[in-house]
């Protein structure tokens, strides 16, 4: 009997009360809330640095960006442009030559009679711009205009155009019928004289036209001249 009621208190000792039960379910749904309040904090916690991070970099990448737009750039020294040529300053010639950037430009075949070589090229340039810088200042002009124009394909002075297409027409012209023929076109004769010396003057230099040296002698239209192929054409 006393073996039994021994075993009886160890059996009754391994059991809880109702009270007890309680009491420990209770502190084992407060243990697991803990733990799943600290498992929130952390990852909020983990949250708020990588959003701190994010914030941080985000601010990093704004400065950087105002920094640059905020740094000038830097002046660009400016090209000093290239001064003014005129025959105040300047020789046709070296207008020419400048306008034209080569020393042995194509225009100086003026009329096919040699073999049109760099050297044959530009022995014809240095001649014939030689030629030029003895005239008056204003064939000068005209031909610095005549060279110019033409190596852009352009148009050349009307009074060149039209001194080139009656020397076409007619063969020939001399000062009086070519200063004729501006007045026929219009102009006043200060304009026609002056303007049909002038090309008297310069189509002998650059071949489009010979002539003879004695006083009076007409301006002959050179039929090989490249030149005035080349008025005629764009004319």
């Amino acid at each position: 009997m006393g073996t039994k009621k021994a075993k009886a208190a160890v059996v009754n000792d391994d059991l809880l009360t109702d009270e007890e039960i309680a009491a420990a379910a209770e502190a084992a749904e407060a243990v697991e809330n803990v733990e799943e309040m600290d498992v929130e904090a952390a990852i909020a916690e983990v949250e708020k640095d990588e959003a701190k991070a994010k914030t941080y970099k985000k601010s990093k990448a704004d400065k950087a960006t105002k920094s640059k737009r905020a740094t000038p750039k830097k002046a660009t020294a400016k090209k000093e442009a290239a001064p003014r040529m005129s025959l105040e300053t300047h020789p046709a010639s070296e207008i020419i030559t400048t306008r034209l950037a080569s020393d042995h430009h194509a225009l100086f075949d003026l009329d096919g009679s040699k073999k049109p070589t760099a050297a044959n090229l530009r022995n014809t340039q240095t001649s014939v711009l030689e030629a030029i810088d003895g005239l008056d200042k204003k064939s000068r002009e005209k031909a610095i205009n005549l060279f110019t124009s033409l190596n852009a394909e352009k148009r050349p002075s009307v009074y060149t155009v039209a001194a080139c297409q009656l020397l076409k027409k007619e063969g020939q012209f001399t000062l009086k019928s070519l200063t004729e023929h501006f007045l026929s076109r219009g102009y006043q004769i200060g304009t026609a004289r002056r303007q049909a010396g002038e090309m008297v003057a310069l189509f002998p230099v650059v071949g489009i036209a010979t002539r003879e040296a004695e006083r009076g002698s007409p301006c002959v239209y050179n039929e090989a001249s490249n030149l005035a192929k080349a008025i005629l054409a764009i004319s």
